[in-house]
């Protein structure tokens, strides 16, 4: 949590998160509050480990899920437009050979 690439949002939520939870515990702010020390313990590990992910973190990966389904599904049309290209060159090859021996009858 506390090297330069970790993220400011996430320090923060970390703080607000812990002051809540000191104040909801009702520790004095002027004494050792030793009982406290599970909690934040616990929760330097979760924001280390694993932060909460902000709304903007959850939009991002939302919009990161769409843009994957739009490339897959691009990526489909290609592959289809390539198969009905390749069908109709073996349907004009098909008409071509039908003609030619339409001719020699």
């Amino acid at each position: 949590m506390c090297t330069g690439d970790y993220s400011v949002t996430h320090s923060l939520m970390f703080q607000n998160e812990l002051v809540e939870l000191f104040a909801d515990a009702g520790f004095p702010a002027d004494q050792p509050a030793d009982g406290f020390r599970g909690t934040l313990k616990e929760k330097v590990n979760l924001y280390t480990t694993n932060p909460p992910r902000t709304k903007f973190d959850q939009a991002q990966g939302k919009i990161d899920e769409v843009k994957m389904v739009l490339i897959d599904n691009i990526e489909a049309v290609v592959k289809r437009h390539g198969q009905i290209e390749i069908t109709l060159d073996e349907t004009e090859s098909l008409k071509v050979i039908d003609q030619g021996l339409f001719c020699l009858h």
